[in-house]
């Protein structure tokens, strides 16, 4: 078997997997798909091998008169070549009284290069760590938020516990002062009483030291 150095590209297959579109302002369509490339070619060992990519494409097609609503109807065709896909799309546009207009473009989306498909995971790995930003930890936001509603939540309850106790203090001091205040009624009366039992008067004044 003959070794090279090199990947060698022999053919793709192509096929439309989903399209849809939509009129997504006056006068513009936008057309969405996915296309799937069956890719083969020859490893540096001399193998034959085969891989499967998917590939998303959109276009915007300009149809005069169309507004958002209108129903939009797409037929994609693909074309193979040796290494890309060419893909052709016809899109009509319509409403309850039939078709406002129609619009067809072409274009070709390559495929990625075997190389791409056999790039060593450790490269991959390293090119993402290359592209990646760097991490900005910020404050954590949640530790905060939960510190600062159980500081709020005991201070609450010692304000409804302060709230608690003086409105007892309160109650105590109305309830003693209506007590003492009976207490002075009925002796008086009593007392009274005992007066005009007896034919005793007194110049005692009550409440009087």
């Amino acid at each position: 078997m003959v070794k090279t150095n090199e990947y060698v590209f022999k053919n793709i297959e192509s096929q439309l997997l989903e399209v849809a579109g939509m009129v997504i302002k006056p006068d513009l369509v936008l057309v969405e798909g996915k296309i799937k490339h069956l890719i083969s070619y020859v490893d540096t060992s001399g193998v034959v091998r085969r891989h499967e990519v998917v590939q998303p494409f959109s276009r915007q097609l300009l149809i005069t008169g169309v507004i958002p609503g209108h129903t939009v109807k797409v037929d994609v065709e693909v074309q193979n070549t040796a290494k890309a896909a060419i893909i052709s799309v016809f899109a009509s546009a319509e409403d309850e009284l039939g078709i406002i207009g129609i619009k067809a473009e072409e274009f070709m989306q390559e495929a990625p290069t075997p190389a791409d498909l056999v790039a060593p995971v450790s490269v991959k790995e390293q090119d993402k760590e290359q592209d990646k930003e760097p991490e900005i930890k910020g404050p954590d936001w949640e530790a905060e938020y939960a510190q600062r509603l159980e500081l709020a939540k005991q201070d609450l309850e010692n304000q409804l516990r302060k709230d608690y106790l003086r409105e007892i203090e309160v109650e105590r001091s109305l309830l003693q002062a209506e007590m003492e205040k009976e207490l002075s009624r009925r002796w008086k009366q009593q007392f009274s009483a005992y007066q005009t039992r007896y034919g005793f008067r007194s110049n005692v004044e009550f409440g009087s030291a």
